[in-house]
């Protein structure tokens, strides 16, 4: 039995049942591809929010989508769950400098912003990506 053959759902999710299966196996187009309709339908539920008044629609949304992430993990990948944490707060890190963790010595590498969307002349996402993946280290 494949080991991803269903999932233990997050228990904000638990009206939808306790598991749910799992898609077919994606390669990295098939599975950037469902990232962008992810992002997409994050962006339309924070839209939902904000007519109904939200002080926050877009926190609102993207932190009920990383806490059901963040608790699918270890219900199902355990023993991936706390490396993946912890490449996660560098991450953070590195996106968010001023979020204020000391958990991690500072990356280097990112330069200044020159304004013009670069780091240090090179392409600022190209740029916050290599930090990004030096950070993290392999994927979690």
């Amino acid at each position: 039995m494949n080991q991803f053959s269903s999932v233990r759902l997050p228990v904000a999710l638990n009206s939808y049942g306790l598991e749910a299966d799992a898609a077919k196996a994606l390669d990295t187009a098939q599975f950037d591809a469902r990232q962008v309709e992810f992002i997409q339908a994050v962006f339309g539920y924070a839209a939902y929010l904000s007519r109904n008044d939200r002080e926050t629609p877009v926190v609102d949304a993207f932190l009920a989508t990383f806490v059901n992430l963040l608790e699918t993990m270890p219900a199902n990948a355990p023993g991936e769950a706390s490396a993946c944490a912890l490449r996660l707060q560098r991450i953070i890190d590195v996106i968010f400098p001023t979020a204020g963790s000391d958990t991690f010595p500072p990356i280097t590498g990112m330069g200044d912003m020159d304004g013009a969307g670069t780091i240090d002349g090179a392409d600022g996402v190209a740029a916050s990506r290599r930090a990004i993946d030096d950070a993290a280290g392999p994927s979690c």
